[in-house]
């Protein structure tokens, strides 16, 4: 109550309703001045009463945020732990299967080349072959 009792000498102060001797308030003014700190106190407790509420309203969304990315993490986790797998299974044949394929061409090409007939040797021109 000393804030209100301070409030009351500011507000008295300020309004000039002091007595000539300073030891009280003029014409009933005393209880306008208490009703009026009231009002006031009234109004700083409905603020905080709604602080508190935004604030408690704002942990509430804060968990529910946090437990939002716990999930969100644990499914991209999952989804890469997924890929790793579906690499770890189809990388290996993929790898044989190419390898199959490049035997194949080359035994294809070896059979190209070997069933083609050999070229003719090429003749070159010699002066005396020339002059004749």
């Amino acid at each position: 109550r000393s804030s209100a009792a301070e409030a009351k000498k500011r507000i008295e102060t300020q309004l000039g309703l002091k007595s000539g001797d300073g030891s009280g308030t003029s014409g009933g003014m005393e209880a306008l001045i208490d009703a009026k700190i009231e009002a006031a106190e009234a109004r700083t407790d409905a603020k905080f009463a709604q602080v508190l509420a935004k604030l408690d309203t704002l942990t509430t969304e804060v968990r529910s945020s946090r437990s939002s990315i716990w999930t969100a993490a644990f499914a991209i986790m999952g989804l890469i732990l997924a890929v790793v797998a579906l690499v770890v299974t189809v990388a290996p044949s993929a790898f044989s299967v190419g390898a199959q394929m490049r035997e194949v061409a080359r035994d294809e090409a070896r059979a190209a080349v070997a069933a083609t007939p050999p070229a003719p040797a090429p003749t070159v021109a010699t002066p005396a072959a020339a002059a004749k």
